[in-house]
């Protein structure tokens, strides 16, 4: 999945998280957004293989879990609220499941996203 796709996809879940808490009033659309952001979250568990949630747990605020590629133990990871960040980590355990190598710039960049993620005071150079 591109990222572009990520992003458009995840915006639909975060409407229907915000229709949810009624920030969009009572309009007409609410139920649609509701429903639109269930498909949304479900559809991007089944792309990802996102047996551990992590779509829904970074929708809710909480903690992602990696799974450890040696024992499968999981591992809390806190990933901000950045899209770049989760689509990244998405796509390394995604990665580690399938089997595929990963990159070291790729992980490079993962943890930089991640990293930055959490910061209040990051500046890009």
């Amino acid at each position: 999945m591109v990222e572009r796709e990520f992003k458009h996809l995840i915006g639909m879940a975060i409407n229907s998280k915000y229709a949810v808490k009624g920030l969009f009033g009572k309009t007409e659309l609410k139920n649609q957004y509701i429903e639109q952001g269930k498909w949304a979250v479900a559809y991007l568990e089944k792309k990802f293989r996102d047996t551990d949630h992590n779509v829904r747990r970074w929708l809710s605020g909480e903690k992602c879990i990696c799974r450890n590629p040696k024992t499968n133990a999981p591992v809390e990871v806190e990933i901000g609220f950045d899209i770049e960040a989760i689509y990244r980590f998405l796509t390394y355990c995604l990665m580690r499941k399938v089997g595929e190598d990963v990159d070291s710039d790729f992980f490079d960049y993962l943890v930089l996203s991640v990293t930055r993620s959490n910061s209040k005071v990051w500046e890009e150079c």
